[in-house]
């Protein structure tokens, strides 16, 4: 019988042979598909972090500043810019002057020249040191600050824009005054136990327009006109604001008189301006409606 041997090992042989060809292709696989190693980054030689820019871009984009002065001729208001234009108003006002440039934020009514007869009543009016006053529709905080010159005390004020109620307030932490104010519409908002007893309410409204119907004002800002919707309800709400004394003052055209009723109300226009004339800006000085119809 022949040995087998030398056919075992052919086999062994043939067999290592083919392991050994099977793992160098294995590695040349591996190697072709396995990614590059990156690239060595030198490291940087500045590792100072960049600086930051302020006020930031948000802020730069498109603020409006707006300047609010009383002088010997009254109220005023003027454009100022952006941020970089505040130079010359930061520093103490001239003598006799009474100032304060504020931020107009986006949606914010802006304060006009045309509502000086609103702002000198407050100013020139009855409004005593330590009166409690509410400000409907506290905008950009403007009549804030100008009931703040006068009563020297906290003022509130409601808004329904959340951004007019945060203009507020930044315009009483630049101005140095106190101000409590919420975010609702007057119409609908439960209001904070404080809300009560006020000696006034003002309001620079969103004035009535001839023609007007709700329609017509869905998809405008709240200032841009009322009906005579919002007129009637501001005086149904006023008994429970004001003290039995208590009186507010409004701004609206004059043809809001066709809804601004309550007995004893005075109405009051600017030198020439002709009170006929339905759209004369008019200043109404209501009494508490509660009070003027049980003494009517």
């Amino acid at each position: 019988m022949k040995s087998d041997s030398p056919r075992r090992l052919r086999i062994l042989l043939l067999g290592v042979t083919f392991g050994a060809l099977a793992t160098l292709a294995a590695r040349q696989i591996v190697t072709h598909l396995a990614p590059e190693p990156a690239p060595k980054v030198a490291a940087s030689q500045d590792d100072t972090p960049p600086a930051k820019v302020w006020p930031p871009a948000e802020l730069r984009a498109d603020p409006n500043w707006q300047l609010l002065r009383y002088d010997a001729e009254g109220w005023s208001t003027q454009y100022v810019g952006t941020y970089k234009n505040l130079g010359e108003y930061l520093g103490p006002p001239p003598a006799g002057v009474t100032q304060l440039a504020i931020p107009i934020l986006p949606t914010v009514y802006q304060p006009d020249i045309q509502d000086k007869l609103y702002y000198d009543a407050i100013a020139q009016g009855e409004i005593a040191e330590g009166d409690k006053v509410l400000v409907i529709g506290a905008g950009s905080g403007a009549d804030s600050w100008a009931v703040s010159l006068k009563t020297r005390a906290k003022v509130y004020a409601v808004d329904i824009n959340p951004l007019a109620v945060m203009n507020a307030q930044v315009t009483a932490r630049l101005g140095g005054f106190e101000i409590e104010a919420v975010v609702g519409d007057f119409q609908e908002i439960e209001l904070p136990d404080t809300f009560r007893d006020f000696d006034y309410v003002l309001w620079n409204m969103p004035f009535v327009e001839a023609g007007a119907t709700a329609e017509n004002f869905q998809d405008r800002n709240f200032y841009d006109g009322d009906d005579g919707t919002v007129a009637t309800r501001f005086l149904k709400r006023l008994p429970s604001l004001l003290k039995p004394d208590g009186r507010a003052i409004a701004l609206n055209y004059a043809l809001a008189k066709r809804y601004l009723t309550t007995p004893g109300t005075e109405t009051r226009v600017a030198s020439g301006d002709d009170p006929a004339d339905p759209l004369t800006y008019m200043l109404f000085v209501i009494p508490n409606p509660a009070t003027a119809a049980a003494a009517d």
